[in-house]
Parts: structure tokens; sequence; C-alpha cells
């Protein structure tokens, strides 16, 4: 079991590393009140383990590089309880694409004992919970949001009432300065009527513009 386990491990990371690591997502989403809003997610190397339900001695970063290049061995890592961990790989499996394929968000209910959070992002068949970081400067009015756990549960279980539609996700480096990429549009949206915070349409603006004139008729 640990040996097949240790083949999803490492499967998920060089797809996290592939498409989040090192990368913010902004994800563009109507209130209750109709009014859109915003909030961006930083991916870190050391936010992985937390994802995957197992538990090791090594350091986060190391067990992420461990996993990503291959080496991580059987013996690095323990199993804290199998139904558990099952459901979290089974999660992963989808959050490792969430930036295409998330569809709602919420704000966390508190139903979990040991789960500390503050957004869930996901579908009705894996989510994605995250915890505010205070310690980053943002020009989201939101903040930056960081991974903490994944969750194999419908996100309606999770949040206060009732979750509301993500309209449009971004995507870019860390390092770079504006979002230049559009991974997701739902399909009633009209990406040009977009109305985030002010700050907000400064980052995605190009991102906007461009896909707008490509997808000129």
């Amino acid at each position: 079991m640990k040996d097949r386990l240790r083949n999803r491990v490492i499967k998920y990371a060089r797809l996290y590393n592939e498409n989040l690591n090192n990368k913010k997502t902004l994800f563009v989403y109507a209130d209750k009140d109709g009014k859109h809003q915003a909030i961006e997610i930083l991916c870190r190397a050391y936010n992985y383990l937390h994802l995957t339900g197992v538990k090791t001695k090594l350091s986060p970063t190391v067990f992420f590089e461990r996993a990503v290049g291959g080496s991580l061995s059987i013996k690095d890592y323990e199993i804290k309880n199998a139904h558990g961990t099952e459901k979290k790989l089974c999660a992963l499996e989808s959050i490792v694409n969430i930036h295409k394929y998330a569809s709602m968000i919420g704000n966390y209910n508190n139903s979990r004992i040991y789960l500390e959070a503050d957004k869930i992002i996901g579908t009705e068949k894996y989510c994605l919970a995250l915890r505010h970081d205070a310690t980053r400067n943002c020009y989201v009015p939101t903040g930056i949001y960081v991974p903490v756990s994944s969750l194999q549960d419908n996100i309606s279980a999770l949040v206060e009432g009732k979750p509301t539609r993500i309209l449009a996700i971004f995507q870019k480096c860390n390092s770079e300065k504006h979002y230049t990429n559009i991974s997701s549009i739902s399909n009633k949206t009209d990406i040009s009527q977009l109305r985030p915070p002010p700050p907000v349409i400064k980052q995605i603006e190009v991102a906007i513009n461009t896909y707008v004139e490509n997808h000129k008729k």
C-alpha cells in the first residue's frame, strides 16, 4: 500500500510543481449581493505536504523536493490514517488542477474540529481549504491566502450558507507584476464585464484585454 501511495504522492507533487508551485492564482467571484470580489492564493513547495495526509520527519520543503525528484522513499513518511489519507489524495488528484476547474467559493463554517481555515474553494466533489496569510501585503482587499488542506467533500457542506460562483480564474508566476493568463472562465461570464475592486482590475486588465482581442469575431 505504501509503495502505491508513494507513486501517487510523486505524481501529484510533479503536477503541483508544474501547475501551482510558486504561482499566484486569482479567483474572481460574485458575492451574495452580486458584487464582484477576488481572492489571491499563493502556493509554495512547503504547502504540498499538508495536502497529502501523510506524516514525515522531513521538512515540508525537503519532502516536496524528494517527491518531485522521484527520490521519496516509503521510509520517509508514515500514513496517519489510511482512510483519511486516501480521501485527501483522491481530492489532491483534482486540486493540482484547481486553477482550471474550481467553480465555487465560500467562507469556512468551522465544521471540522481539526481544520483551521478561512475560505473554501472547489466543487461538489473536492475542495481546497485556505487560510489567510496576514504577514503578506497584497493589493487584493481580502489579502493573500495559502492552501492548508485537501478535502474530498461537497463544498456546500463546508461553507456558511450557499457557496458563490467563481466567474474567472487568473494565474501568474509569483515574480510577475501583472496577470497575463486566464486559466478558466465560467460559461455564463462575459469576461469584459468583470468588475472586482479597482486594485484587482489593474492587475488583470492585460489578461482581459488580450483575451477579448483574441476572441473578436
